[in-house]
């Protein structure tokens, strides 16, 4: 009897193995830097090995139509891993490298349990010994009788962790090995079902097409006209020039960063470029920033794409391939999520090999898991790969490359670790710093004020002479879009040049990447990054004839200024950058002065910054050791519901959707996505029996026919349901609990609480 690995074309499960082992080597052989016989047997082996777990009865009969599901609750990568696990003996290897073998066959899928649960015992107690005999022999039909252990393992095992949170050198090792077989069995499934024979020829196509550009382009002109243009250029082109295959680019806004990285994509390399951003509204701001260079540089048949949220956003291209253009402009969310979402695994190859360009990176330094997953994707690709990556910040934490560098593979830092790049102008700021903020000057006029809680940044606004707008995370989506392009428009590089421009208020969502300028600024000081990244929104093209003036304040008996500095940062250190900063006070200074300043306390304080970004990385990596891909029994069908902390690299605690009323009206909000810091009936400052109220307003929504929501269930029951239900449901966007602490203000000032706008008015008195 044929054992199957695929119902199509009926392809055996040892020809299918065979195929796969011989593609997983070729790729890793064709994208390792070094030849590394150690990872390349662990490759192949478990590759081999990697659907064994499809032998019995019960996964034939699926194969073959005769039954549709199985009744297992373990699918075929876990089996395969349980039986490996007992009767597996490769002479010679060691337990990392056997472990190693084993964790490819396990996680080659997503798993339907949880994590670290079961025992192999578990497992294996759910297969007929008649299946163990079948298995026993695809085995050996596999890698020869000498590799089935005779004496079977007893030892009781549990199911294995996806990512360790001590081993950084494991957790590299494993996603290149995974990557190695998932996209080998990606290639060699399309081979087989298109009938064509599996053969190193026809592997190196499909490598070749998923990440090459047909060609390069001779930028040899600089863009825009001018000695200082000229002079820029000339320096962006030997920058884009080097031939490390990791550089870190410390350059400051206004630099041309954007135009840099285009031009080693473009003239120094060959391959397809991922564009990496921290947020959506960087990613935006860069993906116009390309298109625009690249009219400018006459170059028009480069396809690039903004693709977030798991789609294509934007495009210049008519590619019917999602992910598949010469330029990709992504999130950090949506390059990781092959390495952690069990349906997107295709495309690790891509994100591996490709050549990544990571904007901003300094942002990704924190406790969620995506820091930890960020450093791992590092150490792949700079250790392991040669596939080139050049990261792009004006800020480094005084260079953080020693947490992927290795003795023999270093990051090449531009110019060199104690110094940046020039600014694009070499005109002055004069620099205040103050205790609190006492509000713009008088008179003034295109101010930005920024703080980092979005209630300060409401109570500022609400005070500020001329204010055009506020600018936070907790506006509606369509109304963020309304505030973005009113930001771009009114203070892009392509605005009209008028001196008595409105003031914004915003947080520290406009700090870093968008192309806008001011005539002075306010910043609640954070960090000095932070300070760093918003200096240059001042005077950003040297457009001003005067001397614009920027003021530092502490704002210390804020409460949430004091909450938002230790989640984003760290409270002790932001005094410490604030006393420094401090000797500045009344000094102009030029930018390239002001990261004088920044390398030279860089460099004072090295050993408290370090010791900062590690436990950083530490936490972060506690947190990425608790997250695995889970694969759910039923179908995967894609709705618009999403799940409260469903973005497994950020969600940190508790999270649940909200919903608010709006101001002087009936109706509500749309969900929005809040983290609970201690309860949800202190965080929402609850009155001491909220259900009632909460299910007033469900039923006042579903009496409405508000399609958003889904709260029959809830309401069919509401006898019988509890606050705790209520709050359970919330991690549903159709089903979010309601908030009567806030309320949501179109025109101004977005989700805010009672109390702070109560605040506004009688201010305004």
């Amino acid at each position: 009897m044929t054992i199957l690995a695929k119902s199509k074309n009926s392809i055996s499960l040892n020809e299918h193995s065979k195929n796969v082992s011989l593609a997983a080597e070729t790729i890793a052989r064709k994208i390792l830097i070094d030849s590394n016989d150690e990872i390349t047997n662990i490759i192949r082996y478990g590759a081999l090995l990697h659907d064994i777990g499809k032998s019995p009865s019960e996964f034939q009969k699926i194969l073959k139509g005769k039954i549709k599901k199985s009744k297992n609750k373990f699918r075929h990568n876990e089996i395969g891993w349980a039986f490996l696990q007992k009767y597996l003996h490769i002479p010679g290897i060691n337990e990392k490298n056997f472990n190693s073998i084993l964790d490819m066959v396990y996680w080659h899928h997503g798993i339907s349990n949880k994590m670290n649960e079961h025992y192999s015992d578990d497992i294996i107690k759910t297969v007929s010994e008649e299946d163990i005999n079948t298995l026993i022999g695809v085995l050996e039909n596999l890698v020869g009788k000498e590799f089935v252990n005779a004496q079977r393992n007893e030892d009781l095992v549990k199911t294995p962790v996806y990512y360790s949170d001590t081993d950084t050198d494991l957790n590299k090792n494993h996603t290149f090995c995974r990557m190695c077989l998932v996209f080998a069995d990606r290639i060699v499934s399309k081979l087989e079902e298109s009938n064509i024979q599996v053969t190193v020829d026809e592997i190196n196509k499909h490598i070749l097409k998923e990440t090459l550009r047909e060609k390069k382009y001779s930028i040899d002109v600089a863009p825009y006209s001018g000695p200082e243009n000229e002079k820029r250029f000339k320096l962006q082109l030997s920058i884009a020039a080097h031939k490390e295959k990791t550089i870190l680019i410390k350059a400051p806004g206004g630099f041309g960063k954007t135009l840099t990285g285009l031009i080693f994509s473009l003239k120094y390399s060959n391959k397809k470029l991922i564009w990496v951003c921290p947020r959506n509204t960087i990613a935006e701001s860069i993906y116009d920033s390309i298109i625009s260079e690249l009219k400018i540089l006459n170059i028009s048949d480069v396809s690039v794409e903004l693709y977030l949220t798991g789609e294509v956003k934007n495009k210049n291209h008519n590619l019917s391939d999602d992910f598949s253009a010469d330029i990709i402009v992504t999130n950090i969310d949506n390059l990781l999520a092959p390495t952690l979402k069990d349906s997107e695994f295709g495309r690790l190859y891509s994100i591996i090999d490709r050549d990544v360009i990571f904007d901003e990176f300094h942002e990704l330094v924190g406790e969620a898991a995506l820091f930890a997953a960020f450093t791992n994707m590092m150490r792949v690709r700079h250790r392991l790969t040669d596939s080139k990556t050049i990261l792009l910040s004006a800020t480094d934490f005084g260079n953080i490359s020693y947490l992927w560098d290795s003795i023999g593979q270093q990051t090449l830092v531009l110019p060199n670790e104690k110094e940046h790049y020039p600014a694009a102008h070499s005109k002055k700021f004069k620099l205040n710093v103050v205790e609190n903020f006492e509000g713009v000057k008088p008179n003034t006029y295109s101010n930005l004020v920024i703080f980092n809680s979005i209630k300060e940044s409401q109570l500022a606004k609400s005070t500020l002479p001329n204010a055009l707008m506020l600018f936070h995370s907790e506006f509606e989506d369509s109304d963020k879009k309304k505030r973005y392009d009113s930001l771009m428009q009114n203070f892009g590089k392509n605005s009209q040049n008028i001196d008595f421009k409105q003031n914004v208020c915003a947080t520290h969502i406009v700090q870093a990447a968008l192309d806008i300028s001011f005539q002075n600024l306010y910043e609640s000081v954070m960090s000095p990054e932070s300070t760093c990244q918003r200096i240059p929104r001042i005077n950003r093209w040297g457009e001003l004839e005067f001397t614009p003036e920027v003021t530092i304040f502490k704002e210390k008996d804020s409460k949430s200024e004091s909450a938002v500095r230790d989640i984003i940062y760290s409270r002790n250190l932001t005094g410490l950058w604030f006393d420094y900063i401090k000797q500045y006070d009344g000094q102009e200074l030029t930018t390239d002065e002001l990261y004088v300043i920044y390398n030279t306390y860089n460099s004072v304080h090295k050993k408290v910054l370090m010791e900062f970004v590690k436990q950083r990385e530490r936490e972060s990596l506690k947190a990425l050791s608790e997250k695995y891909p889970y694969k759910s029994k039923s179908e995967n069908k894609k709705t618009n519901i999403i799940t409260a902390g469903s973005n497994q690299f950020r969600s940190i605690g508790t999270e649940v959707f909200v919903i608010a009323r709006k101001v002087n009206s009936s109706e509500y909000t749309d969900s929005f996505s809040v983290r609970i810091y201690d309860s949800i009936d202190k965080d929402f400052n609850e009155s001491a029996n909220p259900r009632a109220q909460i299910l007033g307003v469900y039923t006042l929504l579903r009496n409405n026919n508000d399609l958003r929501f889904d709260f029959n269930d809830i309401l069919d029951n509401k006898d019988k349901i509890t606050i705790d239900e209520l709050r359970r449901s919330a991690r549903k966007s159709n089903t979010p609990y309601v908030r009567f602490d806030k309320i949501y203000d179109t025109d101004e000032y977005g989700l805010i609480s009672e109390e702070t706008l109560k605040t506004i008015k009688s201010n305004k008195k």
